[in-house]
């Protein structure tokens, strides 16, 4: 029995000499304080620490998103158009046969999404005795599938038109006028609310449209500023100026020039009705500037 202590003696010396070197090795690395701290963060993070970083980046970014809404808005006006296939355009020869009414329905039918060819079948159907509605409900499918066909004129003629039309056609144009074109359909909202030829009760529509939250998010500055000018009263606009003589157009003239005049009130009409814009010079500013751009603005004939 004593033999074979003797025997197992020389290995666990050497053991014990293994474990006094570990020790000895590790010990510095423990003094070490950013070896500490790490362990100790390690010991405190939760294993799923590691992928934290991927699976919060969407959250942010979406809070983010939620916390801009001029982004959204920016976004939601400026819609983009469904790519086409090949298969999805009409052929130019099919096209150019196409010259009736059916002929064209019955090819709308092969193509639903060839947005050239609905425009040709929207404009033949305007043209017909009883088409201007469907006529209309084609225009907004035109839209949808290219924005750029809402500075078509003829496409703008055909939803003006229906805005006159029967209430069911009338409630659809202006409809699409507030939410399917883009920047385009308050301009035209804005130009038959001020239309002589329009009924009093569609030009009232179309004025309280412009008024909406959601139209108001699609206007252009230069008709934004012309909106803000009819909707205060004559002293009220001293304070938009500024904002019409860099960005506004010819739209805000008619309701600038007329505070041009220092007459028009009290006896015998002698009296400046606007006394409270003193020397009216930043008016006088802001008229000039935009005269200036509509000239600039204007055609050239030759």
């Amino acid at each position: 029995m004593m033999l074979k202590s003797l025997d197992k003696a020389p290995g666990l010396a050497g053991l014990g000499l293994f474990c006094v070197v570990g020790a000895v090795a590790v010990l510095p690395l423990l003094r070490d304080p950013q070896v500490v701290t790490a362990i100790e963060q390690a010991d405190a993070s939760p294993s799923s620490s590691a992928v934290a970083p991927e699976t919060d980046a969407p959250k942010r970014a979406s809070t983010a998103a939620s916390a801009d809404p001029s982004a959204s808005a920016s976004a939601s006006a400026t819609p983009t158009a469904p790519s086409l296939l090949p298969g999805d355009v009409a052929p130019n020869e099919e096209l150019d046969r196409a010259s009736t009414v059916d002929a064209l329905r019955a090819l709308a039918e092969k193509y639903p999404k060839d947005p050239k060819l609905l425009t040709k079948l929207a404009k033949a159907l305007s043209a017909g005795k009883n088409g201007l509605h469907d006529a209309v409900v084609m225009s907004r499918r035109i839209f949808e599938l290219n924005p750029k066909a809402t500075t078509d004129p003829e496409l703008q003629m055909i939803v003006k038109r229906g805005a006159s039309g029967q209430p069911a056609t009338s409630d659809l144009a202006l409809d699409i006028m507030a939410s399917s074109m883009g920047s385009t359909g308050p301009d035209l909202l804005f130009e038959i609310s001020l239309a002589r030829g329009v009924s009093a009760n569609v030009r009232t529509r179309a004025t309280d449209l412009t008024r909406t939250e959601a139209v108001r998010k699609l206007v252009t500055p230069a008709l934004r500023v012309a909106l803000d000018l009819r909707d205060v009263g004559g002293c009220e606009r001293q304070k938009l100026f500024a904002d019409a003589e860099k960005l506004g157009d010819a739209r805000s003239l008619q309701y600038l020039t007329p505070l041009q005049s220092k007459k028009g009130c009290g006896l015998f009409r002698l009296s400046d009705c606007y006394a409270c814009l003193g020397n009216r010079m930043a008016l006088g500013k802001a008229v000039s500037a935009i005269q200036a751009r509509v000239k600039q603005q204007a055609p050239v004939h030759r």
